[in-house]
């Protein structure tokens, strides 16, 4: 009887606790960074599955999420516009001001790039506040970086490595195929530093992996274990 009752004082603090640590934004964020051809998603899926399996003190399960196409989804719904819009005009190569004052003029939905690129930044810093996420691209390490309880993951691979996945993956020539990693590579540099200002320093992020010689399982279980220790 008593055993059973202490049993329910200590969940109910760790429910408060982690309510409280929730509210305060003291929950870990963890960004995850990568290269063009560095295929993100699955990783994250994965890690954020392995996270929930785990049962915490008293059968808690803490549930972790991930943000990425949210991210663009969240922004659209407070831009009253469609995310495919945002994610356009996003990777578009960069306008300059004539553009973006008659595209403003001609089409009264038109978000312009700043006002997108705050509203993202709000959305990412609202589910930082919450803590036990995962957030993919658009810039997450330099919104975040700040923060005591973070971690941040970048992935990586030899430019050569990933011409050769990116030309097989979507059936193209080996030039088309560096053709647009560069320029997708720039415009998520871009992205980093309109937040961060001007970083050529890979020392931003906590853990660099090498795609091309490392498991995904591998990744994820690194990661995890990573996470397991910051929380600790």
């Amino acid at each position: 009887m008593l055993q059973n009752v202490l049993s329910k004082y200590l969940s109910a603090k760790f429910d408060e606790n982690q309510m409280r640590k929730e509210k305060d934004g003291h929950g870990l964020v963890v960004t995850i960074s990568r290269q063009t051809g560095c295929d993100g998603l699955p990783v994250v899926e994965k890690l954020v599955r392995k996270l929930n399996q785990k049962k915490h003190p008293y059968g808690k399960v803490v549930k972790w999420k991930y943000l990425s196409k949210e991210i663009l989804v969240k922004s659209a719904k407070k831009l009253r516009v469609h995310p495919d819009k945002i994610d356009h005009l996003l990777n578009e190569q960069e306008k300059n001001i004539f553009q973006e004052i008659l595209l403003s003029l001609s089409d009264k939905n038109y978000p312009n790039d700043i006002k997108i690129k705050k509203t993202i930044k709000e959305v990412i810093e609202t589910a930082a506040k919450e803590g036990n996420v995962i957030i993919l691209g658009r810039g997450g390490v330099a919104l975040t970086r700040h923060l005591k309880k973070s971690l941040h993951i970048r992935l990586s691979a030899p430019l050569e490595w990933r011409i050769k996945k990116e030309a097989q993956e979507f059936n193209t020539t080996e030039q088309s195929a560096e053709k647009h990693i560069k320029i997708s590579d720039k415009q998520r540099t871009d992205l980093r530093n309109y937040y961060f200002g001007k970083v050529t320093d890979e020392l931003i992020f906590d853990v660099v992996y090498n795609v091309s010689t490392m498991k995904s399982s591998e990744i994820v279980n690194s990661i995890y274990h990573l996470i397991e220790s910051r929380q600790a």
